[in-house]
């Protein structure tokens, strides 16, 4: 018969594992510890964890941040839920409450710790699954007409594009190019677009452009009509990896037909604080997996997103928008006589 958790046994594990910690932590904790496997906030139902240290922090990994300090003295039990209630918030993306205390007062924060290894491991095995399906169908001693429509993908620019997903991110993108290729199947192909993202929470990143700053400096040193030499391939597969996408054609080409498409990009995120403080520290990648139809003028995708940055881990789903396409005839390529 299994005993349910109660305050007198979570009291009597935390002061026999941490003597020096306040009452009124000890007993906040104990009363809200049994409610945390099932916590529910705005009808949102979670789980998360409390992290207690007493003078210096737990070996943990990932960084803290420490959002309310309260002084010991005097501290009440019921101050104590409070700020515990007050980070509940960010635990609903995958955050988990760390409580610090120190000789003369008590610091809540929240650091994200869960699920990144996991996902970072299915990201992984998405990708290679990803690669080595492409590489089966690119490399496979197939018919140049087969059943799957293998017509040639036409060299494209996409004026503007758009995307949303679940887990709160929206980008925007210009002047993509599409249609090429470094393969000589057609079933396979490359576009690059430079983005801008942005968090419901007024966070921007700059990964994409200042990619594009720095490769495209690259590109413009050693002539952009010079792309086939070393450096120069290694700047274009710079840009390709900070925002590019893979389409694989099911049928059809990227005029019409439909594709899975596999899309990425490097994030650096800018946000200011409630002191108009600007802070940039955090970096990531985020990595797409969908289908899209190609229809002309418009592209219409969709699928699973996952993100993964040094402060938190997110997945969702997503749809993208691409509009006003202009396609350009491919240039006939010059064969020598015998």
């Amino acid at each position: 018969m299994y005993q349910s958790l109660n305050k007198q046994t979570v009291e009597k594990f935390v002061n026999s594992h941490a003597e020096s910690l306040h009452d009124a932590v000890v007993s906040a904790v104990a009363n809200f510890l049994p409610q945390i496997s099932n916590y529910r906030e705005e009808e949102k139902t979670f789980s998360f964890r409390i992290i207690l240290g007493a003078g210096e922090l737990p070996s943990i990994k990932g960084r803290p941040h420490f959002l309310k300090t309260l002084p010991l003295e005097n501290l009440a039990a019921s101050a104590v839920t409070k700020a515990i209630k007050s980070l509940t918030v960010f635990c609903c993306n995958g955050a988990d409450i760390l409580i610090n205390q120190t000789e003369d007062s008590v610091t809540f924060g929240v650091v994200y710790l869960r699920k990144m290894k996991n996902l970072i491991f299915r990201l992984h095995r998405l990708l290679g699954s990803m690669v080595f399906l492409c590489a089966t169908f690119a490399f496979a001693d197939a018919p140049k007409e087969s059943f799957m429509g293998d017509k040639e993908n036409l060299p494209a620019i996409i004026l503007v594009g758009g995307g949303y997903s679940t887990s709160g991110r929206s980008e925007i993108n210009g002047l993509t190019i599409s249609g090429f290729s470094p393969f000589e199947t057609n079933r396979i192909s490359f576009e690059y677009a430079p983005q801008l993202d942005f968090k419901s929470d007024s966070r921007v990143s700059f990964g994409s452009l200042s990619a594009l700053v720095i490769f495209g400096l690259g590109l413009n040193a050693v002539n952009v009509s010079d792309s086939n030499s070393v450096f120069g391939k290694i700047c274009v597969g710079g840009l390709w990896l900070s925002s590019g996408s893979t389409l694989f054609n099911l049928f059809g080409n990227n005029v019409l037909g439909l594709s899975i498409m596999e899309s990425h990009a490097f994030e650096w995120w800018f946000y200011k604080d409630n002191d108009k403080n600007v802070h940039f520290g955090e970096v990531g990648y985020t990595e797409e997996l969908g289908i899209r139809a190609n229809l002309g003028l418009v592209y219409i995708g969709g699928g699973a997103q996952f993100e993964v940055t040094n402060r938190a881990a997110k997945q969702g789903f997503f749809i993208k928008v691409n509009l006003l396409t202009i396609f350009f005839e491919r240039a006939p390529q010059n064969v020598e006589g015998d």
